[in-house]
């Protein structure tokens, strides 16, 4: 078996669909599940695993567990609904500015994604040590909301101008795309314990208007700041490491704990000009969270299982997502995200030899504080609910098909409009998101 051609050129491809295709997420800007057969528990995978592809992320000594050598080919189509809600009450900004009040709606124009993925395991008979690898989308957001000029009733303020020629921010327009693969070693330690670690090389690429976290200038010295754009994308490398343990104290019985470490990356850096059309230098440098998955499988019947998940995503503690508010030079931190809690919840139920049914709830705090709303109209990461269903079928001895549907439950975020001075009464912001999703994935299996 040598897949590493295969899953090099998968690798390029992912990062071509990724071009063409801006990710979205669900647990904060995380995918909530990996996988069809993962995602269709709820995300539910620290304690036993479905597939190659989620223990890689979640857990990979559970990727020991696994019965057969295995190649797994999936791909996820996913549609977010975006609408961003903006109003500025007259004067609000000052006596008559702006004359009457403004208020309106703008849906975002970035549509459907397709986030592919592939893994594959193999372990030699008998031996303790399983290898394994995966590739995938993990992680994402972006929203295109149209400028609206000028500001008048019935329209949108916050996409009117940047001032003076309007309220707003013009328009709003970001893409973030997170792409990795991960190499994994599970070794049993004796029967029922086995420990696991995976290497995690990562791909992002980021582009924003406006870059707010740029400091705002005034080259042409009308007295009124803006916030320029970063000229198109930028792409860096980075990477980090998972650890995980999984035991079987009984029969059925399985728990897992893992670590995956931030995934740290070099700052994106771009260049754009200044209000004058000068060259001026931006970065920002945006790492991936790390987390603690803790969870519990137990196989009711020989043909029930149930699993829970808790995680902890540290949002807090990461570079580009731990500060908000302005700098005194007028630039945005960073995003200011709080640390999320996540519940995941699966229940499978195989109904015959040749199919299985699946059903999961998981449930993501939203990372967004609504102080700082304003300054994550880029990434309105706000969905919490999400309901999840899929089926599995053996289409032969060695190939079985998964089909996963899940929907996340529209949620919104609002607050105020906010400014280096402070946030603005008589304005509001509401940033509101659903999600649909159907992945599907085959399975072939070597040696059963």
């Amino acid at each position: 078996m040598r897949p590493r051609p295969v899953l090099v050129a998968f690798f390029i491809l992912s990062c071509f669909s990724l071009r063409a295709s801006p990710v979205h997420a669900t647990n904060g800007h995380v995918l909530h599940g990996i996988g069809p057969a993962n995602q269709a528990l709820g995300g539910a995978g620290a304690a036993f695993a479905t597939d190659v592809t989620s223990a890689l992320h979640w857990n990979p000594a559970t990727t020991g567990a696994l019965d057969t050598n295995r190649i797994e080919i999936s791909a996820e189509y996913f549609v977010p609904d975006r609408t961003l809600r903006g109003r500025v009450a007259s004067g609000a900004f000052g006596p008559g500015v702006p004359a009457t009040d403004l208020s309106g709606s703008t849906g975002s124009d970035v549509n459907a994604a397709t986030l592919p993925s592939l893994a594959a395991l193999y372990r030699v008979a008998d031996s303790p040590v399983t290898w394994s690898v995966a590739v995938s989308a993990l992680a994402g957001f972006g929203v295109e909301y149209d400028a609206e000029n000028p500001p008048a009733p019935g329209s949108n303020p916050l996409v009117s101008s940047q001032p003076p020629g309007g309220l707003g921010l013009g328009k709003v327009k970001s893409d973030y795309q997170l792409v990795t693969i991960s190499l994994g070693a599970t070794y049993d330690i004796r029967p029922r314990v086995r420990i696991g670690v995976a290497a995690v090389t990562a791909v992002s690429r980021f582009k924003i208007t406006p870059a707010a976290f740029a400091v705002p200038d005034d080259a042409n010295g009308d007295t009124f700041f803006t916030y320029p754009g970063s000229n198109g994308f930028d792409e860096v490398v980075g990477g980090g490491f998972r650890v995980g343990v999984q035991i079987e104290p009984l029969d059925g019985l399985h728990l897992g704990l893992a670590y995956a470490s931030p995934l740290w990356f070099d700052a994106f850096a771009w260049d754009p000009v200044d209000e004058l059309g000068a060259p001026r230098d931006l970065d920002f440098r945006l790492d991936f969270p790390a987390q603690v998955n803790a969870g519990v499988s137990y196989r009711l019947t020989p043909a029930l299982r149930v699993e829970a998940d808790l995680r902890w995503i540290d949002y807090a503690g990461t570079r580009g997502f731990r500060r908000g508010g302005y700098a005194p030079n007028g630039a945005v931190r960073g995003f200011g995200w709080r640390s999320i809690f996540v519940v995941a919840l699966g229940i499978e139920h195989r109904i015959s030899d040749a199919a299985t049914v699946r059903l999961g709830y998981n449930f993501g705090e939203n990372p967004i504080p609504s102080t700082r709303t304003f300054y994550n109209l880029p990434a309105p990461a706000i969905v919490q609910h999400h309901l999840t269903a899929g089926v599995g079928v053996a289409l032969t001895s060695f190939a079985d098909l998964d089909v996963t549907y899940y929907h996340a439950f529209a949620e919104s975020d609002h607050g105020r409009i906010a400014t280096p001075s402070g946030p603005v009464a008589g304005t509001e912001v509401r940033s509101e998101l659903s999600e649909n999703s159907v992945r599907v994935g085959l399975t072939f299996h070597f040696g059963r």
